[in-house]
Order: structure tokens, then sequence, then C-alpha cells
């Protein structure tokens, strides 16, 4: 039943008479349920920051790649959650930067995103801050600060094949 386990924590499908079964899929800590529905098929990354869990799952599809960001704290209650844009890869190359940032990239792209918490959270309404949150995070404070450096186009693996 459950998909895949990463540091204690782990996916589980809803039952396929229940109306969320398609979209979303129950998370779990050691086995037991947190009462947190979460977006994807798959855990993509886990990572500890301060007393806070960052939970990064993925929705993978022929096109490209569906991702969302998670911040659970010390209790493990969902406090912030973010909708990342599409890209055709996965997350990588994550790399901490004191106790409360990480950056990451996507394979597929050269851009780098910086991940800030912020424990007390502040409010923000910006457009673009509006679009990454999920409905029911729109009137809530943010605890997660985003960022994105664009990088170059990205031109794809190199072709190792001998010509000659």
């Amino acid at each position: 039943m459950t998909t895949r386990d990463l540091g204690g924590f782990s996916l589980a499908r809803f039952p396929s008479w229940h109306p969320l079964h398609a979209l979303k899929q129950r998370l779990l800590f050691n086995g037991r349920q947190l009462g947190v529905h979460v977006n994807g098929d798959d855990i993509d990354h886990i990572q500890k920051l301060d007393s806070f869990h960052i939970i990064a799952t993925v929705y993978d599809y022929f096109d490209a790649c569906n991702h969302w960001i998670y911040l659970l704290d010390e209790h493990m209650k969902l406090k912030d959650a973010v909708t990342m844009p599409n890209y055709f890869g996965f997350l990588q190359d994550v790399e901490q930067h004191g106790h409360d940032q990480i950056s990451f990239g996507y394979y597929g792209t050269h851009d780098r995103w910086r991940l800030k918490v912020e424990k007390q959270g502040h409010w923000r309404y910006s457009p673009g801050d509006l679009l990454l949150r999920p409905n029911r995070f729109l009137s809530r404070k943010r605890h997660m600060l985003l960022s994105c450096v664009k990088g170059p186009k990205w031109q794809g693996e190199p072709d190792n094949l001998d010509k000659s």
C-alpha cells in the first residue's frame, strides 16, 4: 500500500472508492497517518531545516513533472505548501545554507531555486507569491520564501555516441 519510505515518511494511497483517490495521497510518518494529504505520486526529497521538515513530492507524467513542496512543523502539522512550476525533470543538487535555507534545481534546467523557512511567518500577497499557493493557503502566513534565478537554456545531455 505504501509507495516509498524516506526517513520515516511515506505515502499511502486512498482506497479506490474515496473521492481523493485520484488526486492526493496520505502522508505517513513511521506508519502513522498525520492527517496531511499531499499531491503527487512519489516523495522526491525530504530535508530537515531548523525544527521543520520539508517534503517535496512529484507527479511524473509523459510531458513534464508536477512538483509540490510542503512544510511541516515539529508537531508534524502542515504549516505551508507551494506548487512549483512544471519542469521536465526531478529535483536535484540540493544544498543546505545555514539552518533555515536550501537551494536546489531541477533536471532539465539550469534554474536555481532558493527556499528559506521563517518560523514566525509573514503576510505576503504579491501576484507571484499567490500563484504558488494552493487555495487553502492563500490567506495564511507564509513560512516558506521562494526565489528563482533563471539559468541559461538547457541543451540536454552531451551525445557520447561514436559517430565514426
